[in-house]
């Protein structure tokens, strides 16, 4: 959890746009970035209980903590994504998002029954993979 100041914004907006096309820059987490850059970006620490802020990397995660979304993902494609499988919601697991060459999401991989696919957000089809 973070705030960022207009002061802060400005700056990293400047390095961002200065290293924002770079190979090496293109998987990198914001938190990387200031790191690199410590020097010239000032932020301040508030420290939260454990209880207050929690942070998802996976959808597995998220289910975890929340069981409502183990039944019901509230998502459209996941809903499409059921129905073509024939299988539950719940049954959709180890989903993980991928990127294209350009870096943009383009799609997401997943289980069903031990079985591996790939969704394709571009032409929403879903591709078993071997």
């Amino acid at each position: 959890h973070a705030f960022w100041s207009e002061e802060f914004s400005s700056k990293f907006i400047e390095i961002l746009n200065s290293i924002y096309d770079l190979d090496e820059t293109k998987n990198l987490l914001w938190e990387n970035i200031y790191i690199q850059h410590l020097d010239e970006l000032s932020m301040k620490i508030r420290k939260y209980a454990d209880d207050v802020i929690f942070e998802f990397d996976t959808f597995d995660e998220l289910r975890a903590f929340d069981t409502d979304y183990v039944e019901n993902t509230h998502s459209q494609i996941l809903k499409s994504v059921s129905l073509k499988l024939n299988c539950k919601e719940r049954d959709i697991v180890e989903v993980l998002s991928y990127k294209d060459i350009n870096n943009a999401a383009s799609g997401f991989t997943f289980k069903v029954d031990g079985k591996s696919y790939k969704y394709s957000y571009e032409d929403q089809k879903i591709q078993k993979m071997v």
